[in-house]
């Protein structure tokens, strides 16, 4: 019964990830969504708290501070810079 769930595990997400990745490519610009997947660590931590009742540390809540106001700076550039060209 491992072995199922471990499969599951590999083949859902995998699928899972790869069709949500694709289908926002064509919605929103490529530099954003490549920016915006650097989030997922911050996800997964959240989601770990969340489900496993597992506490981040301070070095880890210090490292999802610095990725979520990097990827707000970046997304505030970019609507900036849309701003202008249009």
């Amino acid at each position: 019964m491992d072995w199922v769930w471990f499969l599951a595990l590999a083949i859902f997400p995998t699928i899972g990830g790869h069709t949500v990745y694709n289908w926002a490519l064509r919605y929103v610009k490529t530099m954003v969504v490549s920016v915006s997947i650097l989030g997922e660590p911050v996800g997964a931590t959240i989601l770990a708290f969340l489900i496993f009742n597992e506490a981040p540390g301070p070095m880890q809540l210090l490292g999802g501070l610095v990725i979520i106001a990097g990827i707000f700076i970046f997304l505030t550039a970019a609507r900036s810079e849309n701003s202008k060209a249009a």
